[in-house]
């Protein structure tokens, strides 16, 4: 039998080393000036420019859903990125509309009772957002709703998926580089934390990641609070529960989850 490493362990190892990529984020957001803080920038700064495309896909996903054209933006010298929607467009619901009635017809004549269950679940939903404020709201929960699904589904990968049986160089290897990976995934979980975290407990992060645009970190929330009527912790409440479910999650699978081990 050939022995692979537990993912209990390569979760241990990325928790390790989150700590560490937590340091530029101190220095960033309030001033201080941590040892190895710029030697961890670089790395830091990749991961927080890759989660910009999840984050502002999630934006546009929901745009798009309920009518909206939209294009991204990003700031490629600061980081992060916008959405621009268009008024919402008539033609396009009804194009929505549409392709549902079609793919609910494909799923009947198939006997997907179960995908056809869900869509005749989604289309009240649907129309219940699809005229009023609430696909905005929707809309403005899915951009660090989906950065925190994107990251723990990477570090589930990591932990989980592809597992080498190689030499023992290369499986050291193996080893460091999804250690790295699962720290990853914890860090943009636990990052989005400490956020909503400061927001909902009275230290709101005024961090400006973009100087061109006067964009800030919490402008989301900040919306959904506008939005919604609730104040700015409460708002900022729904993503921190939904960050802390992604790491239980994490927690919980690779703790109990254990991989098959091949001849």
């Amino acid at each position: 039998m050939t022995k692979i490493t537990p993912p209990r362990r390569l979760f241990l190892y990325g928790l390790a080393l989150t700590p560490l990529l937590s340091l530029p984020y101190w220095s960033l957001y309030h001033d201080i000036t941590l040892p190895f803080s710029d030697f961890f920038m670089l790395p830091v700064w990749t991961i927080h420019f890759l989660a910009v495309f999840p984050h502002e896909a999630g934006h546009l996903l929901i745009f798009w859903l309920f009518g909206h054209p939209a294009m991204p933006s990003f700031d490629i010298l600061y980081g992060g990125g916008w959405v621009r929607p268009e008024p919402q467009q008539p033609w396009m619901l009804g194009l929505i509309y549409f392709a549902m009635a079609v793919l609910g017809l494909w799923l009947h004549a198939h006997k997907k009772k179960r995908f056809l269950m869900f869509l005749c679940a989604l289309v009240p939903v649907h129309l219940a957002l699809a005229f009023n404020i609430g696909h905005n709201i929707l809309c403005l929960y899915l951009g660090p709703g989906s950065e925190l699904l994107a990251a723990t589904l990477f570090a589930y990968g990591c932990l989980f998926r592809g597992q080498r049986h190689a030499t023992p160089r290369a499986a050291k290897g193996d080893v460091a580089l999804r250690s790295c990976g699962v720290s990853a995934g914890i860090y943009l979980i636990v990052k989005n934390m400490f956020q909503m975290g400061e927001v909902m407990f009275g230290r709101p992060l005024r961090f400006r990641y973009s100087p061109t645009t006067g964009r800030y970190i919490t402008d989301d929330i900040q919306k959904v609070a506008q939005f919604s009527g609730l104040s700015v912790p409460a708002a900022a409440s729904v993503i921190f529960i939904a960050a802390v479910c992604c790491l239980a999650f994490l927690t919980y699978a690779a703790m109990t989850k254990n991989p098959k081990e091949s001849a």
